[in-house]
């Protein structure tokens, strides 16, 4: 049987689906039309990394630090800023300035902070003789408070980036690598002697601290929360993921080793070695190719982009957005009548879409721009009653 010609345009988008109702197609549930390239499948390399080791965004820029301090408003075009520092490993924004720490040489840490990312003050000197620490390698912001790891293990937390507390928990581990904080709590991962005893410590206040199970073998060396849960990364391309930071569980990749990553736009991202992987979930990864064979080291999200940083390279991903679901479909009833055709657009609440109809699956005119105050919301299209065929797709803005 040969289709009628509205529904054989239909089937060659068959990703569209369709119900046909008194000379009318109405198309549902539509965020985005047409075959989109995937922004994770997108790495440019835009300048060489010299030598870093981690990246923040805060205030409508990225950070890098690593044998000097780079900055970049748009991730294309970088400042480089000297540091008197032997070498940084992390930063993080919080509080309206950056924090970096790293090493002043010789095996003792370091804290340096800016407001702007191009002037930094020493805060911490690992050297000072009566408050001596080690290397610091990893470093969060979470509920009013900095909280910096590294060798010993040490912890130095800090509720305004200038006066820190010395902290020496008791652990197994030699080293700390990583912080992250999400979901009420601060989490710290890191290996102990001859790389056989992983470490994953806990904290709801960053004084108090509790070491957990990881059950897996290898260095430890990231940490990021999004989508409600902690994923952490480290040697032997290791990710394991929990909801509560307690209960740990193993998941696979094809990565070597991870040495960083981030959450943001519905994704997390980790990086080492040349490798970059990503997920949504936090249990399925997929490999992408990031073009290079350099070690990549930190990650971070802002602006709707991911930006790696290695040795001697950062990259930068296409635009990733989160994307709420939404369903447009007929109702109430009466779904037809002499007022136009009635549909309802389910949603979340707070989204802003705007409805689009088209005759032909091509030339698209707006006919009704919403932001969801309640789910779902009604509508009518009056022209609809002039239109031998009718599509109708809803667009996040």
């Amino acid at each position: 049987m040969k289709l009628p010609k509205t529904l054989r345009a239909v089937r060659r988008l068959s990703f569209l689906p369709v119900l046909p109702l008194a000379g009318l197609v109405l198309c549902l549930a539509l965020p985005r039309l047409g075959a989109q390239t995937d922004p994770l499948d997108q790495w440019t390399s835009h300048s060489y990394g010299n030598g870093s080791r981690g990246i923040a965004y805060g205030n409508g820029q990225f950070v890098a630090v690593g044998a000097t301090i780079q900055t970049s408003a748009d991730s294309v075009n970088w400042t480089n800023h000297p540091t008197n520092l032997a070498q940084l490993y992390g930063i993080t924004y919080g509080n309206g300035q950056f924090v970096a720490v790293g090493t002043v040489g010789y095996g003792y840490g370091a804290v340096m902070t800016s407001t702007d990312g191009a002037t930094w003050t020493l805060r911490e000197n690992g050297r000072q003789f009566g408050a001596q620490f080690g290397v610091l390698y990893g470093i969060a912001y979470g509920n009013g408070q900095f909280v910096a790891a590294g060798g010993g293990p040490v912890i130095l937390t800090s509720a305004d980036g200038t006066n820190w507390t010395h902290l020496f928990p008791g652990s197994a581990s030699a080293d700390l690598n990583g912080v992250g904080y999400g979901n009420g709590q601060f989490v710290a991962v890191g290996y102990g002697v001859g790389d056989t005893v992983q470490t994953i410590l806990t904290s709801a206040d960053g004084a108090s601290w509790t070491e957990r199970a990881s059950g897996t073998v290898g260095m430890l060396f990231g940490a990021a929360y999004g989508n409600g849960q902690f994923v952490v990364v480290g040697k032997y391309g290791a990710i394991l993921t929990s909801t509560d930071g307690a209960t740990w569980t193993g998941r696979s990749s094809a990565a070597s080793d991870l040495f960083g990553i981030a959450y943001g736009g519905g994704q997390f991202v980790a990086a080492g070695g040349g490798a970059i992987v990503t997920s949504a979930d936090g249990t399925n990864w997929i490999s992408r190719n990031s073009g290079t064979l350099d070690h990549l080291w930190g990650v971070a999200y802002g602006k709707a982009e991911f930006v790696v940083v290695g040795d001697n390279v950062i990259l930068t991903s296409g635009t990733v957005k989160s994307n709420p679901t939404a369903r447009l479909a007929l109702g109430p009833a009466p779904v037809w009548s002499a007022n136009g055709m009635s549909l309802a657009l389910n949603g979340p609440v707070g989204s802003n879409y705007v409805i689009e109809a088209s005759a032909d699956l091509v030339n698209w005119t707006p006919i009704q721009s919403i932001t969801l105050t309640n789910s779902p919301f009604y509508f009518r299209d009056a022209p609809a009653t002039n239109s031998p065929d009718r599509f109708y797709r809803a667009m996040l803005r």
